[in-house]
């Protein structure tokens, strides 16, 4: 399983060369161009969680869904996605509390309320465990924060976006240049207790699930007839 920031540095070198040659309830991390806000990293060095993802299409919908690679090594095992040269791009994944997290609004079944402009209604902010997930390059520049301060938990950062789509570059600094290393206050340690399990996101399912994530239906191609039932896609949000 692609964990580290090791498989990082040797997926960004990966693509660099590519280049050159022509979930379940959780919250997601996501701010606006211009926004800043306060974030404390949960994991750091080989604790990163990262895999090689395929987009699969989804009707009516200009953007797909991600759905891990069946051959995370490269070694040439059985994968659909590879089979129908479906993208393949790297994504990672990693937990932080966010400091002045959206509070949304939600129903008896705990899904998000959403107004006439089906916009989730948020009701405040809080400090909440979320889940950052992005591309190569974000991951590049926390490879080398975590360098840097001995490690990407040892202190509050800020977090600034620059830009929108393709253009978007995030700013990761201290929230206090000269603090040093900052314990977890006893709210951020009870909030680390309930971090998300990253591996969900990124363990790759079998053969048979991968057809259906592809509204193929099951099979036995490189799986062995498999019978299991499908799993959920992590990345099907509310």
């Amino acid at each position: 399983m692609p964990r580290g920031f090791g498989g990082v540095r040797q997926a960004s070198a990966e693509s660099q060369q590519r280049r050159n040659s022509g979930g379940p309830n959780a919250l997601w991390f996501r701010i606006s161009a211009g926004q800043e806000t306060v974030a404390r990293f949960l994991e750091q060095d080989e604790d990163i969680f990262w895999a090689m993802m395929h987009e699969v299409p989804v009707e009516g919908r200009s953007w797909g869904k991600d759905v891990p690679c069946l051959d995370q090594d490269g070694e040439g095992s059985p994968c659909p996605g590879c089979e129908r040269n479906l993208p393949r791009k790297f994504k990672g994944f990693i937990n932080l509390i966010w400091h002045d997290a959206p509070v949304f609004k939600r129903d008896e079944q705990n899904k998000m309320v959403k107004d006439s402009n089906n916009k989730p209604i948020v009701t405040g902010t809080q400090p909440q465990v979320a889940i950052w997930s992005s591309g190569i390059r974000l991951f590049e520049n926390l490879d080398e924060i975590n360098a840097n301060y001995k490690g990407l938990t040892s202190r509050r950062f800020k977090v600034k976006r620059k830009g929108e789509g393709l253009s978007t570059a995030y700013s990761i600094n201290p929230e206090d240049i000269d603090s040093g290393k900052q314990d977890f206050s006893d709210k951020e340690k009870s909030l680390a207790a309930e971090k998300y399990d990253l591996a969900e996101f990124t363990k790759p399912g079998s053969y048979d699930e991968f057809l259906k994530e592809l509204g193929e239906g099951g099979g036995s191609s490189g799986s062995g007839g498999s019978q299991e039932q499908p799993r959920s896609n992590p990345f099907m949000r509310n």
